[in-house]
């Protein structure tokens, strides 16, 4: 069994926590220094990442004064700057079926009411008018991709849950494109070890952990309470985006001799610069534009290196709730 795994990989897997009847949440945590409940830990601390935001309020959309990003209130609309623009979408995993320690509670997406929501996400999402549809997926799937959209296309019929069928397929169908792109890296992280170290020589490090566990749990059940295009708001606004400062909290755990917090958190980096390369490569031409729907743990670093790119042009989500495009 490989003990090695990156935290997006917890969210999505169906691994269990089973502490002993009765446990308490310290008890639990500190007896399961086995790889899934060393991990379940570190998903806490990701999710907060990918979940935790406030406040819907449209102003949120718009970054600080001076920032010479697209933030056009659709996101359609350019700054005329001749370069190959790219969107970063945050999503949560619409097919996970809330077999996790701590996930985002995601329902039935394909109840008629969600479907009807799903589409209205979708019709904003329009107004960017990609080129190219980038989604989580390693690009070993491509071909398995290329051939459930044709049968998409030929039936009608959408594969599965997953966010990449419901919105990246539909979105791709809307607007005539010949399918979906593959961006994702996979990158093992041992997550065990710097766990392991948080529990043998940070004992406030461990409470902040299990306080913040209770928070996830709390703010989860908030953000699923909305529409899709409501939770997709909360994933994508500059609070969200400022989580992420969480990383650079985990990457002080350890020594200088021993910087296990900071191997995690380079890995965490690794991935995230390998798919930032797979986009760029879709972005070649100063008339692309290139939609990146993927896990909201890693739409912050994405966000971030586009923004630095010289050769790209970020363009800021704008998914608040209002009349959709028709």
């Amino acid at each position: 069994m490989n003990f090695r795994r990156d935290p997006s990989y917890w969210i999505k897997t169906r691994w269990r926590f089973r502490p002993r009847v009765g446990a308490s949440e310290e008890e639990a945590i500190l007896t399961t220094f086995q790889p899934r409940g060393l991990s379940a830990i570190l998903v806490a601390v990701t999710l907060l990442l990918a979940t935790s935001c406030t406040t819907l309020d449209q102003s949120t959309a718009q970054p600080e004064a001076g920032n010479t990003t697209n933030t056009a209130a659709a996101p359609g609309a350019t700054a005329g700057t001749g370069l190959a623009q790219v969107l970063v979408i945050g999503t949560y995993h619409m097919a996970n079926p809330g077999l996790d320690l701590i996930n985002m509670p995601a329902d039935d997406v394909t109840t008629p009411e969600r479907q009807q929501e799903i589409g209205e996400l979708v019709s904003r999402l329009a107004r960017f008018r990609p080129t190219h549809i980038a989604v989580e997926a390693t690009p070993e799937r491509a071909a398995e991709l290329t051939e459930s959209y044709r049968e998409f296309l030929a039936t009608g019929r959408l594969p599965g849950a997953s966010e990449t069928y419901q919105v990246g397929f539909r979105l791709a169908q809307r607007l005539g494109l010949s399918g979906v792109h593959p961006v994702d890296f996979s990158r093992d992280m041992d997550l065990g070890k710097v766990m392991g170290w948080i529990a043998a020589n940070d004992a406030a490090g461990m409470a902040y952990l299990q306080q913040t566990m209770g928070a996830i749990r709390n703010r989860n059940a908030e953000i699923m309470k909305g529409s899709v295009s409501e939770i997709f708001a909360r994933l994508n606004s500059p609070e969200q985006d400022a989580l992420h400062d969480q990383y650079l909290w985990l990457a002080q755990k350890g020594t200088s001799g021993n910087a296990v917090g900071a191997a995690v958190v380079a890995d965490w980096y690794e991935r995230n610069l390998k798919i930032f390369a797979n986009v760029a490569r879709l972005a070649e031409t100063a008339d692309a534009r290139v939609l990146v729907l993927i896990g909201a743990g890693h739409a912050t670093l994405l966000r971030q290196f586009v923004r630095q790119a010289p050769n790209l042009e970020l363009v800021e989500p704008s998914l608040h709730p209002g009349p959709p495009s028709r």
